[in-house]
């Protein structure tokens, strides 16, 4: 039972992962997924938040984050990256930000006051479209970035301190559009408008990964589309990804935007 247990553990990460990469084009498709492990969500809103605690994030503290969170919405958390860092993607009826911040609000003083836990709560705005999820998890570490361990406990992405930071999210959803539409001009009109705000937009490093992320991302779905799985396996072997592991010099990332756009557009 334990080995089962564990097993089924591992498929609900993996399956949250995905969902937070916003690999699900609906709920329905990941509800149909995750009903087998317990994973279901019936809201008609979707929202993350980003976590950190004076502690470490164990399991044992997840499933305590999470019941909760279960008060008052529906929410399933993973790690990511590292112990003191989770996130938690939340079911809501409405997509009021009030409520959104009431819920994390009594969750955090319930945390603080009866389990001795610290923990700060970064919450990104709410979507009905599953598959925007990814520009959320990053509205929501932005927060969580400007919190640090001060007050308050619960930071929203549109609060006056993050006004500056616009994800652009429109951008990469209309860049997805013109290569499907085959508009070669407008493609790349909007390629260079997402390049020139990663390379000079006053962002955070980590922003930055995630909006060149995201942007890779999207434009190898769409070589998928137009073009195939052997297309872009082809243009994968002889573009490796291995250096997008590096960190410190973003030119590595515009430069397989600007191959993929390439690809794209023969």
């Amino acid at each position: 039972k334990e080995r089962l247990d564990k097993f089924s553990a591992q498929i609900q990460e993996g399956l949250l992962r995905r969902l937070i990469q916003g690999d699900y084009p609906s709920l329905a498709d990941f509800n149909q997924d995750g009903a087998a492990y317990g994973l279901t969500f019936s809201s008609p809103f979707l929202f993350v938040a980003a976590a950190s605690s004076t502690g470490k994030f164990t399991p044992a503290v997840l499933q305590k984050v999470e019941q909760r969170l279960s008060l008052t919405c529906e929410a399933y958390g993973v790690r990511l990256f590292q112990t003191g860092h989770s996130v938690f993607i939340c079911g809501a009826d409405s997509s009021q930000q009030k409520d959104c911040l009431e819920a994390f609000e009594k969750a955090s003083n319930a945390l603080a006051e009866k389990d001795g836990l610290e923990i700060w709560f970064g919450i990104s705005t709410p979507t009905s479209d599953p598959s925007a999820l990814y520009s959320k998890y990053v509205e929501a570490v932005s927060a969580l970035e400007y919190l640090g361990n001060g007050e308050p406990a619960v930071l929203y992405s549109c609060s006056a301190a993050l006004s500056g930071l616009r994800y652009p999210s429109e951008e990469v959803e209309t860049l997805r559009r013109f290569a499907l539409e085959q508009d070669e001009a407008r493609f790349r009109m909007v390629c260079q408008t997402l390049l020139s705000y990663i390379e000079n937009a006053k962002i955070s490093p980590f922003m930055r990964v995630c909006v060149s992320y995201d942007v890779i991302n999207t434009m190898m779905k769409i070589l998928i589309r137009l073009q195939g799985e052997a297309a872009m396996q082809k243009f994968f072997s002889e573009n490796s990804l291995a250096f997008l592991e590096s960190s410190g010099d973003f030119s590595h990332h515009t430069d397989m935007i600007k191959q993929l756009r390439e690809q794209i557009c023969m």
